[in-house]
């Protein structure tokens, strides 16, 4: 019997995230199509989760613009918004969806890279590294790149090292 109960806590625990990735997904399908051009298409989507799935960081690149050989970098941070009663309890009355906050250019510069994978988040701010691959020295230069959550925007800065 306790295998059962832990089954269908399983399968309905799956079937919530199955269908918050879905929403999401749905989501960023439309921002993609609102960014791209007839000749682009989205080469890469890296989906991080910030806070609890509330708050969900997505890393995704749009190719071929023009018909060039060219790409470009973005970030979009959305966040889960559902209806709830007027009155307590505050029960929830209809459809989650992920409402978009904001998004960012990053990156058309080939001679840069975003390091995604070792970003950090604290106090709704996301720190990426930005590694410059051009240096009259040969050297690399790390840069990092602040992105402030605000409730209905985003704010880039560049911290120079």
């Amino acid at each position: 019997m306790r295998y059962i109960i832990l089954f269908f806590a399983l399968t309905i625990s799956n079937l919530c995230t199955a269908n918050e990735d879905l929403l999401l997904s749905r989501s960023m399908d439309s921002l993609v199509e609102i960014l791209s051009d007839t000749y682009s298409s989205e080469f890469s989507r890296n989906v991080y989760d910030l806070e609890k799935n509330y708050l969900k960081a997505v890393f995704f690149t749009i190719e071929g613009f023009g018909r060039g050989n060219n790409w470009q970098r973005y970030l979009a941070i959305f966040q889960k918004s559902i209806k709830t009663k007027q009155v307590p309890p505050f029960e929830p009355t209809g459809e989650e969806k992920y409402r978009l906050i904001g998004y960012l250019l990053f990156s058309r510069d080939h001679a840069k890279t975003i390091d995604e994978e070792s970003f950090t988040y604290k106090n709704r701010k996301i720190t990426i590294p930005s590694i410059s691959l051009r240096s009259i020295t040969g050297n690399q230069k790390i840069d990092n790149i602040v992105i402030k959550i605000n409730a209905h925007s985003l704010e880039k800065f560049v911290e120079k090292n």
